[in-house]
């Protein structure tokens, strides 16, 4: 049996794998960037394979990684602002990531997933309030379902 814990640090993102044996644990660098990491959420594929999402404080955006099996795949979600606090990430029944994140410029809720080819994103809340503490579920037919804390109300 396979686990895999994420460490987030403001430091380079590190994935942990952890094999049956309590004694092997297998550390590698998932992105070695500086300050990366914060808010990360992660899903497992069908194929026993990671995706990770998670805030790049450098930047101030939102970042996703997977696993290939062989390598790790990083690319930016949302950098348009300071975007990416508080994600939260599910995988639809095509193994496609969706995320849930909060936008500080805009003091706001958002949503993106990815079609395949490219990044589609859209706003859910953005009446101006503190959106802590996102949490996404996807439903049978893929369709996203958020909860979230207004801290302004």
């Amino acid at each position: 049996m396979l686990f895999l814990i994420c460490l987030a640090i403001f430091a380079p993102l590190f994935a942990v794998e952890v094999q049956a044996s309590p004694t092997t644990w297998i550390i590698e660098t998932v992105d070695a960037s500086n300050n990366v990491g914060e808010y990360s959420s992660i899903a497992i594929d069908s194929d026993g394979f990671p995706h990770i999402s998670y805030y790049d404080l450098y930047w101030e955006n939102l970042k996703y990684a997977r696993w290939t099996g062989i390598d790790w795949i990083i690319m930016p979600v949302d950098s348009l602002g300071n975007v990416g606090t508080e994600c939260s990430l599910a995988l639809d029944s095509n193994d496609l990531p969706h995320i849930s994140y909060y936008d500080m410029t805009i003091a706001g809720l958002k949503y993106a997933r990815w079609t395949g080819t490219a990044w589609s994103i859209e706003t859910v809340d953005s009446t101006g309030n503190i959106v802590m503490h996102s949490s996404l579920a996807l439903d049978s037919n893929d369709l996203p379902h958020i909860s979230y804390y207004d801290s302004t109300n």
